[in-house]
């Protein structure tokens, strides 16, 4: 099955359950999680617009490789409705099911981890009209199935010599958000680094970050930390260029 590498649109890893707006659209809950043995969830679309739109709902298997984000198509995710139209000021609930319990879905897996899936709800464009140009609305949402007995995250940092940046690896079984990350010298002073618009690190998955003229400091025997927020609060970790 051919990879789909798309570009994640607008709202990529919000990171509360709080309803998501896009312009005329507004979705809740945002963020979506099934826990072990459960298959189905719903969410509820809202047109705060003046007019009619049309939408569709599509459903991807999300991974994260060589620190980009992968969408591929997901058979086992139905949505329904797929494809619907939505008056001015109404909402439509829409459904979805993951066809395998979690558990059944990942047995035959080397390690058991949390399946990581994202909806992507975008607006069809209608007829078009003379003089105007309009832009298409995207939301972009997680789903994460969870494992019976879910291993928490296990995230190590290092500093890849090849390019000089901060590279963060999840050996664990679940996901983890990586929230104002910075790097930080012997005297405190804090380098933020560029975290772009998706905390999470998904497990079994790498990201990296480019630290520029920090490697520098390092090659001169500078002490350096990486300090990060994470689900399970912040940690400062010691960082080290590799001969």
């Amino acid at each position: 099955m051919p990879i789909l590498r798309l570009l994640l649109a607008m709202l990529l890893g919000l990171l509360c359950a709080t309803p998501a707006t896009a312009a005329s659209i507004e979705v809740a809950p945002v963020v979506h999680e099934l826990a072990a043995g459960r298959t189905a969830l719903a969410m509820t679309v809202t047109n705060r617009s003046e007019e009619s739109l049309t939408l569709q709902l599509r459903a991807f298997r999300w991974f994260q490789r060589d620190g980009q984000d992968v969408l591929e198509p997901a058979p086992e995710l139905v949505v329904a409705p797929a494809i619907f139209e939505l008056a001015a000021g109404r909402a439509q609930v829409v459904r979805a099911l993951l066809r395998l319990p979690a558990e059944a879905a990942v047995a035959s897996a080397e390690k058991a981890v949390e399946r990581s899936y994202r909806f992507l709800l975008d607006e069809l464009p209608g007829a078009p009209v003379m003089g105007q140009v309009r832009m298409a609305l995207r939301i972009s949402m997680p789903l994460f199935a969870r494992i019976p007995t879910p291993e928490a995250p296990q995230i190590g940092w290092r500093v890849d010599p090849a390019d000089g940046s901060v590279v963060a690896t999840n050996s664990g079984g679940t996901r983890d958000r990586l929230r104002e990350l910075a790097l930080v010298n012997a005297d405190g002073r804090r380098l933020p680094l560029p975290a772009g618009a998706n905390p999470y690190l998904l497990a079994g998955a790498e990201r990296r970050w480019p630290i520029g003229d920090a490697r520098q400091s390092l090659r001169d025997g500078q002490k350096l930390s990486v300090s990060v927020l994470t689900d399970s609060g912040r940690i400062e970790v010691p960082l080290a260029l590799a001969p």
